[in-house]
């Protein structure tokens, strides 16, 4: 019974939204059954869901060509003569014929566009004959080559061309007679053929039985049985009941006709309210908000005021948009229908009627108002009730306000909404910026063959309690040789296992020393010392030795090509002849190239220099991602939404995060498909508004004591 699918089911729903059963509604069934006939009919006329686009095709008669052809044809029929008379010094007669060159239409049809012709004639466009025809023959498979304006140039001509040498598309039609004249030349139309009728059908109720659960006719339905019982009731105006009680058949009226009015001559809009999040303020100044329910409702425009030429004004506070409108819209509407839903909402304030600082999303131009004004006191004066609300509205211009109501038509409208500060711009909470691949590219690297080198370094001590990378001694090399480097790579929160304290969280061990260059004409292991850089001493134990090769180790690395796109350190591959293969590790820069790769192992045994190998990034970036969409994270599982996505820098904006994102991990776009590695994670792209509020209060206090209940009175 909540979805009506007869239409005493519908009546019976109407009848409960008065206040059946447990009011009497007091109006006669033969009543209501006019109202139901007179509903469907203008859902059927002015609703777009009330009919359907459809093709007839009608056979041609003999009778149809004889009814149709023109007065003084031999053998016509369906001639009607019409005679009148009048008295002009003299009485005159005047004779009129009507013509019957038209066909009786099924009164289900309320509207015809055109007609199409199946008679193999139409020596323009219907035959492979036909100019038309052969375009499309010589011309549609070369539109590579061929200019597309001089082709739709040529259509249209054709198109002119048809309209005036073909009479079939000239044609009238009247609802209410259900004809539909065809003033063509019926002498050339043959009998069997066909004609297509392009129309609009109603849509019978009884055939589909959902029509009577349309939103439209069950609202203005339920207008309309309002109207008539406060239109019975209004003879009983003023007269009052046992008890006291008097029945108000003027206000039902009222409230009736004010519906009526907004449903047939209003626009459906969504009802936006704001819903308060973080107050992390001194005096409100700053409040984060969200608006993430749209309830569609009835406004009818009172007026639109600059709604069309974006006017400007010139400000204190700079040149502001005053795109303005006025919006009426059902206080019984909005009391029955938008109060029980936001009543329990308890970051809602104030839900028993609209108010300053809510939303309407405005579906003519693709617009979002803010409600500056609720007049809720102007109309109906004279009978003491209040009808209708009245919205004054502004452009929106979006601040921190997050945006999400799950309708596509107006989270999308977000992407184009003009920022506090000018720019196209979508703020929120949780805001994080990703630097994510682009178009990857494989890094390159070359090396030479030397003797004598430095093959590693082995950790014997990790140490303990560095504040920063020690610096790594090795001794120098004999005449004539090049003396090794190496850096020391570090490595926290780790259980030191050789006997050294384990390190507090901010305090660093030695995990290796790999080789910058390897050096060469060594022929004893050198000596390698670790000396902290800290200016207090801090960090001390660490220790390692050196084992040297005499032939054939690899030299310096040079990094010939950074590539581009790397998240992670790739591999390292020294393809060549060898006893002992070559290692080493690659340094991955912020911008995501190979800014050097150090050797974790010289080799030994090579004749010529080994080809080195850097293994290609993860994955490039495919797709650009959509405003709005949910991102999400293929190892972490967390999810966002798109703030902004810039794709020649790669930069994804998102906000309303939920989990951690990880370095390397690829995301995933929910509805662009779009995908990519992150490369950078930046956790406060930007101004929030709140930064500063703790400080300010903070301050405030030394002046006053707020737990007076009077800081400014005597003590």
């Amino acid at each position: 019974m909540a979805q009506p699918s007869t239409r005493q089911e519908l009546i019976t729903y109407c009848k409960r939204q008065l206040g059946a059963p447990v009011l009497e509604i007091n109006v006669a069934d033969e009543q209501i059954d006019d109202l139901v006939d007179d509903a469907i009919q203008y859902f059927h006329e002015r609703h777009f869901d009330g009919v359907i686009q459809t093709f007839l095709h009608y056979k041609i008669t003999e009778d149809d060509i004889n009814r149709g052809k023109g007065p003084g044809t031999s053998g016509v029929t369906g001639i009607t003569t019409t005679t009148v008379s009048h008295t002009v010094g003299e009485t005159t007669s005047f004779s009129f014929t009507e013509n019957g060159n038209y066909l009786q239409i099924p009164p289900a049809v309320i509207g015809v566009n055109k007609i199409f012709r199946f008679d193999g004639s139409n020596t323009v466009t219907n035959n492979m004959f036909s100019v038309k025809y052969q375009l499309f023959l010589n011309d549609i498979y070369g539109l590579g080559s061929t200019e597309i304006l001089s082709y739709a140039m040529t259509k249209r001509y054709l198109e002119d061309l048809d309209f005036a040498l073909n009479t079939e598309k000239r044609i009238r039609f009247n609802q209410r007679q259900d004809r539909l004249y065809l003033d063509i030349d019926w002498g050339s139309v043959k009998k069997d053929e066909y004609l297509i009728l392009d129309c609009y059908r109603t849509i019978d109720p009884s055939d589909y039985s959902r029509v009577y659960n349309d939103s439209f006719l069950k609202r203005y339905l339920t207008a309309l049985i309002k109207r008539q019982w406060g239109q019975n009731l209004i003879k009983f105006q003023g007269v009052k009941l046992p008890g006291g009680t008097e029945l108000n058949g003027r206000q039902i009226y009222d409230d009736g006709m004010r519906d009526l009015e907004i449903r047939m001559y209003g626009v459906e809009v969504h009802y936006m309210p704001r819903k308060y999040m973080t107050e992390k303020t001194l005096m409100r100044e700053v409040v984060e908000s969200k608006f993430d329910d749209a309830y569609p409702i009835e406004a009818y425009v009172e007026s639109f005021d600059g709604y069309g030429d974006n006017p400007t004004l010139l400000s204190k506070f700079g040149i502001q948009q005053t795109n303005e409108i006025t919006l009426i819209i059902s206080k019984e509407r909005f009391e029955n229908y938008i109060s029980p839903l936001m009543k329990n909402e308890s970051n809602v304030k104030l839900s028993t009627r609209p108010k300053e600082g809510d939303l309407i999303y405005f579906p003519l131009g693709d617009r979002l108002f803010e409600i500056k004004y609720v007049e809720h006191e102007r109309p109906f004066y004279q009978l003491q009730k209040n009808y209708v609300y009245e919205l004054r509205c502004e452009l929106f211009r979006i601040e921190d306000e997050v945006i999400d109501t799950g309708v596509d038509e107006i989270d999308d409208t977000l992407e184009g909404i003009e920022g506090a500060d000018g720019d196209i711009i979508f703020q929120g909470v949780g805001l994080q910026k990703f630097t994510l691949v682009g178009t990857a590219t494989s890094a390159t690297a070359v090396t030479t063959v030397v003797d004598g080198a430095v093959r590693f370094i082995d950790i014997t001590n990790r140490g303990s309690g560095y504040l920063a990378r020690p610096r790594v001694a090795i001794s120098s090399a004999p005449a004539g040789g090049v003396t090794g480097i190496a850096s020391a790579f570090m490595l926290g929160n780790i259980v030191v296992c050789t006997g050294s304290a384990q390190p507090n969280s901010n305090q660093l061990v030695v995990q290796s020393a790999p080789l910058v260059n390897p050096g060469s004409g060594y022929t004893v292991a050198p000596k390698v010392q670790f000396f902290t850089n800290n200016t207090d001493g801090k960090g001390t134990g660490a220790a390692g030795t050196s084992v040297i090769t005499n032939h054939g180790a690899i030299g310096i690395v040079t990094v010939t090509g950074g590539g581009s796109g790397y998240t992670t350190a790739p591999t390292i591959t020294f393809t060549g002849l060898s006893t002992v293969s070559a290692a080493a590790t690659a340094i991955v820069s912020a911008a995501g190239t190979i800014s050097a790769i150090y050797i974790t192992n010289a080799g030994a045994g090579y004749t010529e220099p080994p080809t080195i190998s850097v293994a290609v990034p993860g994955s490039s970036s495919s797709g650009n991602f959509s405003f709005n969409e949910t991102i999400t994270g293929g190892t972490s599982g967390a999810t966002a939404k798109v703030r902004k996505w810039n794709a020649e820098t790669v930069e994804l904006d998102v906000y309303d995060v939920d989990g951690i994102f990880l370095r390397g991990e690829t995301i995933t776009g929910s509805s662009s498909s779009a995908t990519s590695i992150i490369r950078v994670i930046d956790d406060g792209p930007g101004e929030t508004g709140y930064e500063d509020n703790d400080g300010f209060e903070t301050e405030a206090d030394e002046i006053l004591d707020f737990s007076e209940a009077n800081p400014f009175g005597t003590p």
